[in-house]
């Protein structure tokens, strides 16, 4: 076997370990960063990138990734929704990446029950170029959350049953 052989190999088995990645996020600059820093690590492989809460559940049930990066707000159905329909039938580890305002408490509490993992700033992501700490902290998080087992239909709330009066 060549050097050339080996490296191929190499690059084959890379690939089939890499951590595939679907980024579900509305506005396409946000995405395009999300891709941009992924592409940064060999470890990780975007698979697709989708702009709306109902896409992404279709597209995550097609593709199977390993890990889907999920904003909060998007058209279709919100982000908070999507992950619940996704964990229904895919358990897959989900982080919420926002820069949308507001209770920070209350989406944080939103994002758990949904059964997404963690919640991260969007906004400190924009300074990957000139802080290299954020876009090495950022990648092993996910990296982390990847290898989290998730549970079917984790955080969704089974109604009472109804007793008859």
């Amino acid at each position: 076997m060549t050097s050339d052989q080996r490296i191929e190999k190499s690059d084959l088995q890379e690939a089939v370990d890499a951590i595939r990645v679907l980024i579900v996020d509305d506005v396409k600059s946000a995405r395009d960063l999300l891709e941009e820093i992924l592409a940064t690590d060999q470890r990780f492989q975007v698979v697709g990138a989708v702009e709306d809460g109902l896409e992404a559940v279709t597209v995550a049930l097609e593709l199977r990734p390993d890990l889907i990066t999920m904003d909060i707000r998007l058209p279709g159905i919100d982000g908070f929704e999507a992950v619940e329909r996704i964990l229904l039938q895919h358990p897959v580890p989900i982080v919420m990446i926002t820069a949308s305002v507001g209770n920070q408490e209350e989406k944080l509490f939103r994002a758990f029950n949904a059964g997404a993992l963690d919640v991260l700033d969007k906004q400190e992501l924009y300074l990957w170029r000139t802080r290299p700490e954020i876009r090495n902290g950022f990648l092993r998080r996910l990296r982390t959350l990847s290898s989290t087992s998730v549970m079917r239909g984790v955080g969704r709330v089974r109604p009472e049953p109804e007793v008859p009066v």
